[in-house]
């Protein structure tokens, strides 16, 4: 059997549950640790690294990187007890610096397109945007991706047109849909039997989960994927 990166998360993920547990997890047991009273989080991640089903698991050890990194992110809310005081308006919080319709919380996926807030009201952290451009980087051509539904491709009625671009070999009017699920932004290829749209150098059909710093291939243009806090 070929040997998958999830191979690496479940290992990952066995170290977690004896760090948290104190003994080596059991093949299919491990929503023991749900009823340990750990944070309900924690727990998740580590249940989700041991799926016994590989295709339900962490694709990549990026993602449980950044799953742990949720679970220290306090924003500007640094109570344990969120009852302790009353909670900040939300008119004094920092306003977002790009356009609202581009902009999601990665904890609960709100999305307002009617609301300055760089803040989720809800979670109380910074609502995040992403980001494409190509070229160099001190001439390279951005996008802010809009948090519902983003289209790339060579027509000019795209939201993200790749008209100008020197090489348009194997790039389709409506090409690459990038699109909000959940908490996350997704990629699959509008037409599904090319075979030309890469991420991070492998053929994607989709949808596949975009994380920060990700590239992605449309023909031979590369582009490069960015999150980043919204104020």
């Amino acid at each position: 059997m070929k040997f998958q990166p999830s191979g690496d998360v479940f290992s990952l993920g066995a170290l977690l549950y004896e760090i948290a547990m104190g003994e080596t997890p059991q093949l299919g047991k491990a929503n023991l640790i749900a009823s340990t009273g750990r944070d309900a989080r924690l727990c998740q991640i580590i249940m989700k690294c041991l799926e016994t089903d590989p295709s339900k698991r962490f694709q990549r050890a990026r993602q449980v990187r950044d799953e742990l990194r949720k679970l220290t992110r306090t924003g500007i809310w640094p109570f344990k007890n969120k009852n302790a005081i009353a909670p900040v308006e939300l008119s004094v919080l920092p306003k977002t610096l790009y356009p609202p319709s581009c902009t999601f919380c990665e904890y609960c996926g709100l999305a307002d397109p009617s609301s300055h807030a760089g803040y989720c009201k809800k979670c109380r952290v910074p609502l995040r945007v992403g980001r494409v451009a190509i070229g160099p980087e001190n001439q390279e051509k951005e996008f802010f991706l809009y948090s519902d539904e983003t289209i790339i491709g060579s027509s000019a009625n795209c939201h993200f047109s790749l008209k100008d671009i020197k090489d348009k070999d194997g790039v389709s009017p409506q090409h690459l849909r990038i699109f909000r699920r959940k908490t996350g932004l997704w990629a699959e290829a509008v037409v599904k039997d090319a075979d030309n749209t890469l991420v991070n150098r492998r053929k994607i059909v989709g949808p596949v989960e975009l994380l920060d710093g990700d590239t992605i291939e449309i023909g031979t243009t590369s582009i490069k994927f960015t999150l980043k806090d919204a104020c």
